[in-house]
């Protein structure tokens, strides 16, 4: 049930962004790159900005997560092959 209402608030979220103008078409046209891009180390961004939200400020930015978490980030494909869904 949580991941209904997690892809519910998702569509609710995109919908909004939408509605509210050119500057939020554009965050959004650029989340929908990186996570097309870069699905696996956009899957660890997310991962700790959910375990670390409460210690995150409210804007604090993709690349500055990114920069957090990329040294846990295994970076040979043969250690993790997940890896090759990156471009």
């Amino acid at each position: 049930m949580a991941i209904v209402q997690d892809v519910q608030y998702s569509v609710l979220c995109i919908h909004t962004m939408v509605l509210m103008g050119t500057k939020h078409r554009y965050h959004l046209a650029s989340w929908v790159n990186l996570t097309e891009q870069w699905p696996y180390r956009m899957s660890w961004i997310i991962l700790y900005a959910e375990l670390n939200e409460d210690s995150l400020e409210e804007m604090t930015g993709l690349k500055s997560i990114y920069d957090r978490v990329k040294s846990a980030i295994p970076t040979q494909k043969e250690v993790e092959p997940l890896l090759e869904m990156d471009r």
